[in-house]
């Protein structure tokens, strides 16, 4: 790695670094956006939930004319179910079908006890993710459940916007670093030149004088 790296020209040496040091802070301040981002969006949909189901606590279970109004304002597809205390499935309220169906758990009035009315997340066998709460009632416990596609497919978007602009700023960067950083080391080469010549003999030769104040004015002033 050593002599890999001594065999390696400055200039790239010093754009690769910069490069690499801009894509670490971008990719960290891109995960924390998304991870903020995400978890926001899951606290709204958290109390969306927790308030249009409001309306179906400590109710008993009727025929489906005389229950409260289905929630209108969950954020995505609406899936429910009502179990017995032993976890055991009474009915199902269901807009999606087949694989979109939410795998959710098989609660007991102990589990859902435990949970507290929290709100968790499960999965389905399409790969969809949801949010769901359970909370007791009367034939022992209901669970409601919302997908979180919208949720899902605005944190995509970020991930797009922050890899596009990510990579547009490095291309920018890079060009901009390899500019500036040849252009800085471009004297180099003359006292490179005229090193050569002096070593050939041609003691008259001098190298232009650049500020004192840079390593390369140093340098010339030292070989001068």
């Amino acid at each position: 790695m050593r002599k890999y790296l001594a065999r390696t020209p400055l200039w790239l040496r010093l754009v690769s670094v910069t490069l690499l040091l801009v894509t670490l802070a971008i990719t960290l301040t891109g995960l924390f956006a998304v991870r903020l981002l995400r978890g926001y969006l899951v606290e709204r949909v958290d109390q969306q939930l927790q308030a249009a189901t409001r309306p179906w606590h400590d109710k008993a279970f009727r025929p489906p004319d005389d229950n409260p109004p289905r929630p209108r304002r969950f954020p995505g597809l609406f899936h429910a179910v009502l179990l017995d205390s032993a976890g055991n499935l009474l009915r199902t309220d269901s807009e999606p079908t087949g694989d979109s169906i939410p795998n959710l758990p098989r609660l007991t009035a102990a589990d859902v006890a435990a949970r507290a009315e929290r709100p968790f997340t499960v999965d389905s066998p399409d790969g969809r993710s949801w949010r769901a709460i359970a909370f007791a009632v009367p034939e022992g416990s209901r669970v409601f459940a919302v997908n979180l596609g919208e949720v899902d497919g605005t944190v995509t978007q970020l991930i797009l916007i922050v890899g596009v602009g990510g990579g547009a700023t490095l291309a920018v960067l890079g060009l901009a670093t390899f500019w500036l950083v040849r252009r800085s080391l471009r004297p180099l080469g003359t006292i490179e030149r005229t090193a050569r010549h002096i070593s050939d003999g041609d003691l008259s030769r001098r190298v232009p004088l650049w500020p004192a104040t840079t390593e390369v004015g140093k340098l010339g002033r030292t070989l001068n």
